[in-house]
């Protein structure tokens, strides 16, 4: 008996520690993180492919800048802008600065008018004329 016992907390340690693994990769994977080129000359980029959905009236919505780096060059980047659009190019948020030392997301308060919107996009643009690839994530809410 005393053998069976052991073999079964053997296989329940195998089983928790295969399980704290599987949800530590799948909330990795779920973090949302997005890499995208940071056009020269402050132009607008988005991740227009990724056009986050809405689930509420929500009068804020979420983005953050995890890191930005430039292209070629001294690495003094650090900085970027952002702003909401309805998913469809109609900006619905003022612009803001995300800076990437910031520890959790910045709130984007939406226009007056806009709350209703059921799709959300995010666009990015840098604050000098280099170009750089910036580690992004956002939240429609």
């Amino acid at each position: 008996m005393k053998g069976t016992k052991k073999s079964t907390r053997i296989i329940v340690n195998l089983f928790v520690g295969m399980f704290l693994i599987a949800s530590s990769f799948a909330s990795f994977a779920d973090s949302g993180e997005v890499q995208i080129y940071i056009y020269p000359n402050q132009v607008w980029t988005g991740d227009y492919e990724n056009t986050d959905s809405r689930t509420g009236n929500y009068s804020t919505v979420y983005a953050r800048n995890h890191a930005v780096r430039p292209i070629s060059g001294t690495d003094n980047y650090a900085k970027i802008k952002a702003r909401a659009t309805n998913g469809y190019g109609l900006v619905i948020t003022d612009t803001y600065v995300l800076d990437e030392s910031a520890s959790s997301y910045t709130s984007l308060k939406i226009k007056e008018g806009y709350l209703s919107t059921k799709l959300v996009g995010f666009e990015f643009s840098g604050n000098t004329e280099k170009d750089a690839y910036a580690t992004v994530s956002y939240d429609g809410r």
